[in-house]
């Protein structure tokens, strides 16, 4: 929503344009329908869902691709599925995990 928009804005700095509620006839086209995510914002579901999915997993890397603009106010589904897992050795404990990850 637009309080959690403003918000990370607040929190990373980042105050591009593209995510204000504003009337600007430069705004990029990518916002012409309105104001989007933050992209990483929209990401940071990903983690939040392996947290909650896995306590006390560590989440240690991740590639994105911003393919298409959210709209404020849209509603995003976050869909994991694991591809491989990889027990580690003796004494080491737990497992190394890769999945694919979708936010849609």
């Amino acid at each position: 929503d637009s309080e959690a928009v403003r918000a990370f804005a607040e929190l990373t700095h980042d105050h591009n344009a593209v995510h204000k509620d504003v009337n600007d006839k430069n705004m990029p086209s990518i916002a012409s329908n309105g104001p989007i995510v933050h992209g990483l914002l929209a990401a940071s579901a990903i983690p939040a869902v392996f947290g909650a999915s896995f306590p006390g997993a560590i989440y240690r890397s991740q590639i994105l691709k911003f393919r298409l603009p959210i709209p404020i106010g849209a509603a995003v589904t976050t869909r994991i599925v694991v591809e491989r897992v990889r027990i580690l050795r003796s004494g080491e404990g737990g497992a190394v995990v890769r999945c694919s990850t979708q936010c849609f």
